[in-house]
C-alpha cells in the first residue's frame, strides 16, 4: 500500500514543476504556444496563467491525496 501513495507523491511533485515552469516562462506573444504534460498551451498570459494554476493546484492535490486518504481511512475505522 506505500508503494502507490510514493508513487502519486512522486508524480505530484513532478506536475508542480511542470506548473511552475509553465508560470515561469518568459515565452509570450500571439500564435505561439507552450507544449507540457501533452498539452499545447496558448503562450498569452491567460493561457500560461490558467494552465499554470490548474498543474500547481493538480500537483498539490496529488502530492498531499495520500495524507488525506490515510486520514478518512482512520476515522472510518474507529
Amino acid at each position: 500500500m506505500k508503494l502507490p501513495f510514493i508513487l502519486l507523491q512522486a508524480l505530484g511533485v513532478f506536475i508542480v514543476f511542470k506548473g511552475t515552469m509553465v508560470l515561469l516562462s518568459e515565452v509570450r506573444g500571439v500564435d505561439v504556444t507552450i507544449y507540457e504534460l501533452g498539452i499545447l498551451i496558448p503562450a498569452n498570459d491567460r493561457g500560461v496563467y490558467t494552465f499554470g494554476t490548474v498543474f500547481v493546484a493538480m500537483g498539490l492535490l496529488l502530492l498531499f491525496l495520500p495524507e488525506l486518504i490515510k486520514k478518512f481511512t482512520k476515522n472510518q475505522k474507529s
